[in-house]
């Protein structure tokens, strides 16, 4: 059992080094590496243990990733932490912070991801908007340009998803259908190429997707009938067919069929 966390848990996320829990009670504590003060405490110091994140107390989401956190808060609100060298906390800034930060220039938040520098919000009108490093276009703008703040992805009106790998970003549409954008090295925007894009691509035959989640450099999706498709990096085989040969267009997880949920990690994937 992680120290103090045997009850009143609602929801856990893990970033590379360190893990957060949102409780029943909409506070927020965080475990593991901090220099950048990704843990939310007022320090810079590792803990082994869980630790309050100070000023959360009415959290609904938690999101964490390399060195960064963020939250949505009752009202839609954002508040993010930790590292801050590409503006990815989104708060006009390039300093870490130990404690929340919050987005004052952005409301209506209805989901959020956070990728290794840079953070996209999916809003309740289904418009995104991202913050942070830009190197591979993974902010949708159509611009390689590090933002500090907000700016909107193009042409995205109806998503219901979202989620974020090391530098590429997808949502999932409101038809089924999966928008994907960003880095594309190896081939994670599943569009049959791998060139990078600054703006969203299609997945290629992915039109029945009911979630989609997104790992260092490959993406999975979950479709109506259960099954799985990823594309993307395959090292290691996370791709899970049998070669780990990486993946231009989705390939087919051999002999998922009923899938609930999927979830991606650095080099792995898993599913029940």
């Amino acid at each position: 059992d992680v120290t103090g966390l045997t009850s009143g848990v609602s929801a856990i996320d893990a970033g590379a080094q360190h893990t957060c829990a949102l409780l029943s009670s909409g506070t927020v504590k965080c475990w593991g590496y901090n220099v950048y003060g990704q843990l939310g405490n007022g320090t810079t110091t590792d803990s082994a243990s869980p630790t309050p994140v100070l000023g959360i107390t009415a959290a609904t989401a938690v999101s964490t990733t390399y060195n960064h956190t963020c939250v949505i808060q009752i009202g839609r609100t954002v508040l993010c932490w930790g590292e801050n060298t590409s503006g990815q906390l989104g708060n006009g800034s390039t300093t870490h912070s130990a404690t929340p930060s919050l987005l004052s220039d952005i409301i209506g938040i209805d989901a959020i991801a956070t990728g290794e520098k840079h953070t996209c919000a999916l809003l309740i009108n289904g418009t995104v908007q991202c913050w942070g490093e830009n190197f591979h276009g993974q902010l949708g703008n159509g611009t390689t340009t590090h933002a500090q703040t907000k700016v909107s992805v193009l042409g995205i009106t109806n998503a219901t998803a979202i989620t974020a790998g090391a530098n590429h970003t997808c949502v999932l549409l409101a038809e089924g259908s999966v928008n994907c954008w960003g880095g594309n090295s190896y081939s994670q925007l599943g569009n049959g190429n791998t060139t990078q894009s600054f703006i969203p691509v299609a997945v290629y035959g992915v039109t029945d997707a009911t979630s989609v989640v997104s790992g260092l450099n490959h993406t999975c999706a979950i479709l109506s009938d259960g099954a799985v498709n990823c594309w993307g990096g395959n090292a290691y085989g996370k791709l899970g067919e049998p070669s780990a040969i990486d993946a231009s267009t989705p390939v087919s997880v051999f002999g998922r069929t009923e899938a609930a949920q999927v979830a991606t990690g650095l080099d792995h994937t898993c599913t029940r």
